[in-house]
């Protein structure tokens, strides 16, 4: 679950710079004198494009997954309205009594 987390953050995280680049090189296209520059460019947008494409399908696989992993626990989990903790075991509940 941690790295199901941290993945989605990272795909967050760098979201943004992949916004301010891609912006930049549309700007940098439009100003661009030469065929070649432009060219480059276009290359650099389209990386850019495939590179957050993969971020949102690695940030949409995590949230499914963690939406899976809290619905598993609530169905299983030996506890009545108290906080659960996952363990190696199974999940323990961290305050009030356990439901039978």
């Amino acid at each position: 679950m941690l790295l199901a987390s941290q993945a989605a953050s990272t795909a967050h995280e760098l979201g943004s710079p992949l916004t301010t680049l891609k912006i930049l090189t549309r700007e940098l296209r439009l100003q661009a004198q030469d065929e070649q520059t432009q060219a480059d460019l276009d290359l650099m947008h389209q990386q850019i494009e495939l590179c957050k494409d993969k971020l949102k399908q690695l940030s949409q696989h995590q949230q499914l997954e963690q939406s899976s992993q809290q619905a598993l626990t609530s169905v299983y989990s030996p506890c009545s309205g108290a906080m659960v903790a996952n363990a190696p075991g199974g999940p323990i509940c961290l305050a009030n009594k356990p439901h039978h």
